[in-house]
């Protein structure tokens, strides 16, 4: 089963001896039958190649949300890295979101939450202070290419737009809403409320062309480049540039190193997830 880490990882402790880092066979077989998530059992073997990519030096540092915490805290420990416990990055934008000031704080203050650090040098923890401060996009401390962050960038934007629209279309056709959420307080407050709501009526359009457009790269993504630490950009999925397809190679090669069965692992378990199995 998925969710049991010696049973997942039976058969790794044969290690290659050339997979190119610098730690004791023993550390990584310990290392490899930690638990990085529950919640997404899918990411495990993803989430530890990527860890192990940073003590490879490929990988400035590796960052992770709903993860377990005490699992990360003993994988920096074993593997000799550094870890930090943050709230999520202010999100960055590439520009301005048209939406009003309150709705955007409460936009970002309901998307907080936990997420741990894993880098190897002491210069990594200015990017990630600035990542959390909004200064700087999380994808340069995290190893992305710049063509994916824009993209990224871009459609961030894009979705803080659509939800507010929603947003706003839903309080204009139920104003009994808003009676209910003006009682928690100011606007932010109001839009805190209405983005929390989770029973019908929804405002969310499930088909809204932002997210679907969002989670049609990231099925592409895992199918053609599944060992990339990142959603790749529409440039890197139809060939006009080759950013994510070498650092593909890069963490295939790193996988293939440590031990096949680690990359196979990563293939079937993305082929599950984009199944839908």
């Amino acid at each position: 089963m998925l969710t049991e880490p010696k049973r997942r990882y039976k058969g790794l402790v044969q290690m290659r001896s050339n997979h190119g880092l610098n730690v004791p066979r023993s550390v990584l077989k310990r290392f490899l039958r930690l638990r990085t998530t529950r919640q997404y059992p899918h990411f495990d073997a993803k989430n530890k190649l990527e860890i192990l990519a940073v003590k490879a030096g490929i990988k400035p540092a590796f960052s992770v949300t709903r993860g377990e915490t005490s699992q990360l805290r003993l994988a920096a420990t074993l593997l000799d890295l550094k870890y930090k416990l943050t709230t999520t990055p202010t999100p960055y934008f590439s520009r301005e979101p048209k939406v009003k000031s309150s709705f955007l704080e409460a936009f970002i203050h309901i998307y907080q939450e936990e997420a741990a650090w894993i880098y190897s040098e002491a210069r990594i923890e200015s990017m990630i202070s600035a990542a959390l401060s909004g200064r700087l996009n999380e994808g340069y401390v995290l190893g992305y290419p710049e063509c994916c962050i824009k993209w990224h960038e871009e459609n961030r934007v894009l979705q803080v737009e659509s939800v507010f629209q929603d947003v706003e279309t839903y309080i204009s056709e139920n104003p009994s809403a808003l009676i209910n959420a003006q009682r928690g307080g100011g606007e932010k407050e109001i839009y805190e409320f209405l983005l929390c709501k989770s029973t019908p009526p929804t405002y969310h359009e499930i088909e809204d062309r932002v997210f679907v457009d969002i989670n049609d790269h990231i099925e592409r993504t895992y199918r053609r480049y599944p060992f990339a630490p990142h959603w790749a950009c529409s440039s890197c999925l139809d060939g006009q540039s080759k950013e994510t397809e070498k650092l593909n190679r890069q963490y295939q090669k790193l996988a293939m190193n440590i031990n096949p069965k680690l990359a196979q692992m990563i293939v079937k378990s993305l082929g599950n997830l984009t199944n839908g199995k």
